[in-house]
Order: C-alpha cells, then structure tokens, then sequence
C-alpha cells in the first residue's frame, strides 16, 4: 500500500448530511493533514513569538528539531480519521472507501450506535504510538506517550489513561488490518513531507522526552493549524493547486496581524 491508496478516505465532506441530492464535496485525509502541515510550518515562520520559538528549541536541542516537531504533529493530528468509527458517519464519504476495498462494520452504519465509536484523535494517538516506537525503536514508553499529548489534545483535551488503553483493544472503531496500513501510509507520508524522523535521528541520538511544558505549547499551536486548515474558506474543498502554494494562498488571505 502507498499513499495512492489512501486517497478514497475523507476527512471533509459536503454537504454534511448525507443527502443524494447535493453534489458530494470531499477532501482526502492525505490533503487535510498536508494542509494542516503547511500552516504550521506558517504559524511557526510568520507568527509565533520568537521566545516561544527559543524555549521550545532549548527543549528540543535545536530550532530545526523545534520547527520540524511542530509541523510533524500538525500533519499527523488527523490520522485517525483512517478508520471506520470515523469514515462510517458520513455515507457517501464512506461510499468511496468502501469501493475501494475499506471495510466498514454494519454495526458503525450511519444512524447506528450499537457501539460506541472512537473518537479519531483517539485513533490518532494509537496510531502514532506504534509509529513511533517502529521508527525509533523506542524501549521506553514514557518517551513516546509523551508526543501523543499535542495529538490527542487538538479537540482541547486528550483522552484518560483507561480510555486510550481501551481503545488500543477497539478493533471494532479502529478497523482491519488494511485501515490500519493505511494510517501507517499516512504516518510514513507525512515523515516524508516534513522530514521529522530524518532531523530527530541527524540532530539527536534518540527521540527525545516531550516536557508537560513543550507538550503544553505544541498542543496549543497545533489546534490553530488545524483549525485554520479546516476553514473552508481558506483551504476549500474543491482544489486545483498544489498544497504548498495552496497554503500560502490560504495563509496570505488569512492575513493574520
């Protein structure tokens, strides 16, 4: 599987409802979260304060491993919409997927709640902890429980201990093998983008312990980008460029002060 593959899974849709009569309007969870990279990569040149810049880089060991963390997490916060709890709540978005071979359990129909569902930051943080651990081959869960806090707070709190280890078990809302390939593609893709894995092992002997304080910030700053790249009216979901121009083009109308 390659991030081809993936391009069926949504992560926007419209119109919200699923109505047969509208047009259906999709982004794909691969543009979302480069989009939502690319934000940040402006949140941290044009706009965050330069001594929050410099406490995150005394944290982290470098401006580079500062800024290149940041733009990781943004564009991996919404991976765990790669997964039936989420893809299944809208039906024609949903439609898509399952044509191309991702199933979903009947029991996560639209309308039906038999189980209750994953939320996908959830989802997001699962998946990103076995990334981690994959690709830095980390031995100490702490450390890698540590990067998930700014994932699975970028809807204002992560989960509780218990939840988050129920929800590894969740095989229900998390989906089969192949959904969760296509989180690892996505992970793997957005490494690529932004170079995360590349500078951590280049500046740094080993992924590094997240502080409560740096948690704190990069959570804060991940929420802005998401929610910036979640503005239609800047990134829209009807498109034509390529996602950096997009961005600057979604960043310049912005026009932050």
């Amino acid at each position: 599987m390659d991030i081809t593959d993936v391009e069926s899974l949504w992560a926007k849709a419209r119109p919200y409802a699923s109505s047969d009569v509208e047009p259906l309007q999709t982004l794909s969870i691969r543009q979302h979260l480069e989009d939502t990279a690319a934000v940040a990569g402006h949140i941290w040149d044009d706009f965050l304060a330069p001594h929050i810049k410099e406490m995150l880089a005394v944290e982290l060991g470098s401006d580079e491993v500062a800024r290149t963390s940041f733009v990781f997490l943004a564009g991996v916060h919404d991976t765990g919409k790669s997964a039936p709890a989420f893809s299944a709540q809208h039906r024609r978005a949903a439609d898509q997927a399952q044509a191309a071979g991702f199933i979903h359990p009947p029991q996560l129909a639209p309308g039906t709640l038999l189980t209750p569902r994953l939320r996908h930051e959830v989802i997001s943080g699962v998946a990103l902890r076995e990334w981690l651990r994959n690709t830095f081959t980390v031995k100490r869960l702490p450390i890698v429980h540590s990067w998930l806090g700014p994932v699975l707070a970028h809807h204002g709190a992560p989960a509780s201990k218990e939840l988050f280890n129920a929800a590894m078990l969740d095989s229900l809302s998390l989906g089969d093998q192949k959904w969760a390939d296509a989180r690892a593609v996505l992970l793997d893709h957005i490494d690529s983008v932004t170079g995360f894995s590349e500078v951590i092992n280049a500046e740094l002997s080993s992924l590094p312990r997240l502080t409560a304080h740096a948690q704190t910030i990069l959570s804060g700053a991940v929420i802005m980008s998401d929610w910036i790249a979640s503005n239609e009216h800047y990134f829209p979901l009807d498109f034509i460029e390529e996602t950096q121009q997009r961005a600057q083009d979604g960043w310049g109308s912005l026009a932050l002060p």
